[in-house]
């Protein structure tokens, strides 16, 4: 996955999921929770989970109780209207959890004693997860590798900077760039399981594969395991979210939103094309590179459709959530073009169009389609277009038509604009802000060591559950 990776300096919103994931592409009302006890679940290490800002527009500040005074994105689990019996549920599941890693950790106990006592030490995994890039096991995934500096943390894993030896398909190692800067998600396996998110991990890693070719969504480069962690590797640049240019400008100029909404339905448009519905598009998850241009990321909530199913699962950020979803009717594609409408109108207004006291209120007003008034200086054209993105029924809503993305192109918000320039990235997009470059240049520049604990530590996990991410 092509991916952009930036310091986390502003309050996130959470995601909120169902606490039980559908499996397939059917479902029923009575196989969901309802919308007042979705709980925040990250199924991979995102970017920007902070909960849903639902003050006035006076206040556009997304803050939250348990966001940490450095800013960076709260990935809690969160669940203010859990029931009783989902309480039950988690206690059981940290109670299964318990007894599994601790018989894990004594088996893992009793065979260091065996190896001690036949005067063989058992060490654990290599410390070459560290700044040093010369690695000392040859069969480690991540040899020659260093870590720089910690990108994001998430709910069952971090993202990190690394450097990473440039070698060609023969691998001989470039000598003009020995290092190419990267980004590395790596995911801690016993968390995967303690959260029992094995099968969504795993699917983000094969739908990343399937859909990262192209010029706006982060491009993989590869993906491996480690005994103790899932990995996947993205090419790295410098540069920020939408999120934190909207926090910090307000709201975006004409031109900008344009060209960023376009990057974004072509990106979606990608997607939908290669079978998949996206379900967690927000400002957090567009990356903007130095260059101006966007990167679409983060697929932990991406499922594969075919022609007719629906996905049940009431997953994705508050403020974005479909009303088909929220009324468990089940969601597609539509899901992700209302979501484009809610992006469209806080690009333009430097906030999203529903709010509410509380996470029911939010929710009543989306259902209903009670948004906020548009601002004085949003265009007629884009009030009418946001209009069509937030329609109530999912078949009038613009782009699910029989022109598809075409019914957008052809809209009067987008004339005299260019998506062909857009799209062979000839335009030149000024930044809201200013980007700063990277300290670090190369390894060698890394002045403090950085280390990844679940690669450092030892492995606890038995046979059958590794044989659970033998897919990814």
């Amino acid at each position: 996955m092509h991916f952009l990776c930036m310091e986390l300096q502003s309050p996130r919103r959470l995601n909120v999921a169902d606490l039980a994931y559908d499996d397939g592409g059917s479902g029923s009302e009575s196989e969901c929770e309802s919308p007042s006890s979705v709980a925040a679940s990250t199924p991979g290490v995102g970017y920007g989970r902070a909960k849903s800002r639902f003050a006035e527009p006076e206040t556009p500040s997304r803050t939250c109780d348990n966001v940490p005074s450095n800013g960076k994105r709260c990935d809690d689990a969160v669940s203010e209207f859990a029931t009783t019996s989902e309480v039950k549920k988690k206690k059981s599941s940290m109670i299964s959890s318990f007894k599994r890693r601790f018989a894990s950790k004594s088996a893992l106990k009793a065979k260091k004693a065996t190896a001690s006592s036949q005067g063989s030490a058992t060490t654990p995994q290599s410390d070459a997860y560290r700044a040093d890039p010369v690695a000392k096991d040859p069969k480690d995934p991540f040899e020659g590798y260093a870590f720089a500096k910690p990108l994001g943390d998430g709910l069952i894993g971090s993202v990190y900077k690394c450097w990473k030896p440039n070698v060609n398909k023969a691998g001989v190692q470039d000598k003009e760039k020995p290092y190419v800067a990267v980004a590395v998600k790596v995911m801690s396996k016993a968390k995967i399981l303690d959260i029992n998110e094995t099968e969504h991990v795993v699917r983000e890693s094969s739908i990343m594969k399937a859909v990262c070719r192209h010029p706006f969504i982060a491009t993989m480069t590869e993906s491996f395991q480690t005994p103790s962690a899932l990995c996947i590797v993205m090419e790295y640049a410098t540069g920020k979210d939408l999120f934190f240019l909207l926090h910090e400008v307000g709201s975006l100029s004409l031109f900008q939103t344009r060209a960023y909404f376009v990057q974004v339905v072509l990106a979606l448009e990608h997607v939908h094309h290669k079978g998949f519905v996206y379900r967690d598009l927000k400002p957090e998850n567009l990356l903007v590179r130095e260059d101006g241009y966007l990167r679409l990321t983060d697929f932990g909530f991406a499922k594969a459709l075919k022609p007719g199913e629906r996905a049940y699962t009431v997953c994705g950020t508050p403020d974005y959530l479909s009303p088909e979803a929220l009324r468990h009717h089940g969601c597609n594609r539509a899901a992700d073009f209302w979501a484009v409408g809610i992006l469209l109108f806080e690009m333009m207004a430097g906030y999203p169009p529903f709010y509410g006291q509380t996470h029911s209120d939010l929710y009543r007003r989306i259902t209903e389609g009670k948004h906020r008034t548009f601002p004085n200086t949003m265009s007629p054209h884009a009030q009418d277009l946001i209009r069509q993105l937030l329609r109530q029924e999912e078949g009038e809503r613009i782009g699910m038509c029989a022109k598809g993305v075409q019914a957008i192109r052809s809209h009067p918000f987008f004339k005299g604009f260019s998506w062909t320039a857009v799209l062979k990235q000839t335009v030149d997009i000024i930044l809201p802000s200013e980007i700063e470059p990277d300290a670090d240049i190369g390894p060698e520049d890394i002045t403090e060591p950085c280390e990844v604990p679940c690669l450092t530590e030892p492995c606890v996990l038995t046979d059958n559950e590794q044989k659970l991410f033998e897919g990814f």
